[in-house]
């Protein structure tokens, strides 16, 4: 088992009894040991113990044991395993690699191929900056209003924009550019991130829309606050000036610093790039991009104190939501997406930390 734990991490399975019966149409065993797709009191983390697969439950007691495994052409396809639990002792549990579900499956479709970059910095001379932004844009985004409040030279994030518009400028000011009209925006950022991508070298990757108001040093102090408090998915918050917040979760909220959530917005997620490695097959086929940020916690196994929405940060959104898009068939992607995972909306909050006072 231990030769093979690079390729079992980097998988997707899908978990049931040995009679087939289902449990978790989708789960990630997690470089950091937490599982993805799947939470229960048996099931909370994993290790290799003697060189078996071990599934633990929150005293790290180990709860079922894979000691076979069944291989195919391109390696280990079925993990097969005992419960030692006293509720289901002995019981055969089996891991079957699948790929991981997508819009594709629910008949949706987006390009599959790396789009040609029409600007990208020196090949040879890599960037200073870890941080990405990554924006798609035409004619009408906001970026351009973004206050230019700090030189350029103290950036301390590349742009790379994914120009949708009519016609392609070149007077357009940034890291990286593609020419990308036939998508909207996950379908495009998945194209954008496919293998060979060079925005793969960045650490930490924001993607807000592009009717977002914000400054660039207010997205220097994003990227700080999210490593410095070493998060996996985050967001800043939202003002509710002229256009009502969706969520109130992600409402800006004065009294904290940060406030751990189970939900971060589409709108505008920031990611680890070890995160965004996991959720990034999600985003095949994704139309309206609604239903991908329900299923994000999950597979990040929904980690308490590793995504937060950020109140030292805010960014007010300019304008209403579902005004160029049906947003009933918007809706029906987001149920079809998340009938493929299990996967539903959770909007609680798990604590924070109060401006200036430590935790809550």
């Amino acid at each position: 088992m231990k030769h093979h734990i690079d390729f079992i991490t980097q998988s997707t399975w899908r978990l049931s009894w040995a009679n087939e019966k289902p449990i978790a149409p989708v789960v990630r065993l997690l470089p950091w040991n937490a599982i993805g797709g799947y939470h229960s009191d048996a099931m909370q983390g994993w290790e290799l113990r003697e060189n078996h697969l071990v599934l633990l439950d929150g005293n790290d007691v180990a709860t079922t044991v894979f000691s076979l495994i069944e291989f195919d052409a391109e390696g280990p396809a079925r993990l097969i395993g005992r419960t030692r639990t006293a509720s289901e002792p002995g019981a055969m549990l089996v891991l079957t690699r699948i790929k991981m579900p997508s819009g594709i499956d629910a008949g949706q479709r987006s390009r599959q191929i790396l789009p040609d970059f029409l600007r990208s910095p020196d090949q040879h001379k890599s960037s200073r900056n870890r941080n990405l932004v990554v924006l798609r844009a035409n004619e009408n985004s906001l970026h351009t209003q973004w206050a230019r409040n700090i030189a350029p030279e103290d950036r301390s994030w590349d742009l790379c924009i994914s120009w949708y518009g009519k016609s392609v400028s070149a007077e357009l000011e940034c890291e990286y550019l593609t020419f990308q009209p036939e998508d909207r925006k996950y379908g495009a950022i998945h194209a954008l991130f496919l293998d060979g991508s060079p925005l793969w070298d960045y650490d930490r990757i924001w993607f807000p829309d592009d009717d977002l108001m914000t400054s660039w040093v207010d997205i220097n102090r994003l990227f700080r606050l999210f490593k410095r408090h070493d998060l996996l998915l985050a967001q800043p918050s939202l003002l509710a000036n002229h256009i009502p917040v969706t969520h109130l979760v992600t409402r800006h909220n004065p009294t904290f610093s940060l406030r751990y959530s189970r939900f971060v917005e589409g709108m505008c997620p920031l990611f680890a790039k070890e995160a965004f490695r996991i959720c990034h097959p999600s985003l095949n086929g994704s139309v309206y991009g609604w239903g991908v940020d329900v299923v994000w916690p999950g597979l990040l196994g929904n980690p308490a104190t590793k995504m937060a929405v950020i109140d030292d940060v805010t960014v007010e959104h300019t304008r209403p939501l579902g005004k160029e898009y049906d947003m009933a068939q918007a809706q029906r992607e987001n149920d079809a997406l998340c009938a493929l995972y299990g996967a539903r909306y959770d909007f609680s909050d798990c604590g924070g930390l109060l401006k200036d006072r430590g935790e809550r």
